[in-house]
């Protein structure tokens, strides 16, 4: 599917369209367009051609749209603020995404919802909406975002640790030449990698922890209710 479009997964992981007709209002929520530019989704969910021509057409609308805006910015004609800009662009991705979903059957809107719940993981739980259909209270979320938020720091801490060394190192560097540059930026690059695949048990662990935890958050009837909202594992 030849999506080219920006997306805008603002506040949360979802957006709701509350004009959206004959669809449930939970799938319609949690499902996540862009999911749809992967041919395997496609063919998981049974999209037909005519239902591909429509979307495509829906993404090509999207884009000229971003397109013309973008240049209407550059050229100063739309002096939009940061909230203000945040707020169109949703606006897009929502008339996006209300265009794609409603070629969806049902089903088909069904279980793009589960995918998306299943790409996303635990991480959908933060989002008001999922935590809202797992029966959790507002304390209990509070606590699940908290234990999630924690993860984060650890692991944006361990990154900071890895890799500011070397950042600190080649920005004191300053090559003479293009190939002096060329020379240092695969060094930096080479090191890099280096250094990330080092730290990728500490990650991985890490990882493992937090998600643990936000296990630990929910009860066993919550953890069941989400791995029935995820339905069948993808084997694409």
């Amino acid at each position: 599917m030849r999506f080219r479009l920006l997306l805008f997964l603002c506040s949360g992981l979802f957006a709701l369209a509350p004009s959206a007709k004959a669809v449930d209002a939970f799938d319609y929520h949690c499902a996540d367009v862009a999911l749809l530019q992967a041919k395997e989704i496609q063919k998981d969910l049974k999209i037909n051609d005519a239902q591909r021509k429509k979307m495509n057409d829906a993404a090509d609308t999207h884009r000229t749209r971003l397109s013309t805006y973008e240049q209407q910015q550059r050229a100063a004609k739309v002096k939009d603020t940061e909230a203000q800009q945040r707020t169109k662009l949703k606006g897009y991705y929502d008339e996006l995404k209300k265009s794609v979903l409603t070629q969806l059957s049902a089903t088909q809107l069904k279980r793009l919802r589960e995918l998306t719940l299943q790409r996303a993981g635990l991480t959908a739980i933060l989002d008001k909406v999922v935590a809202q259909k797992l029966g959790m209270s507002d304390a209990q979320l509070d606590k699940y975002r908290k234990v999630f938020e924690s993860g984060a720091e650890k692991a944006a801490a361990l990154e900071r640790q890895t890799l500011e060394p070397i950042l600190n190192k080649y920005k004191a560097m300053k090559p003479k030449t293009d190939a002096e540059k060329k020379s240092l930026q695969e060094k930096f690059q080479k090191e890099v990698a280096e250094a990330g695949k080092k730290a990728e048990p500490k990650m991985r662990a890490l990882k493992n922890s937090t998600q643990k935890q936000l296990e630990a958050a929910l009860t066993a009837a919550q953890r069941a209710k989400f791995k029935s909202l995820q339905g069948t594992p993808f084997k694409g």
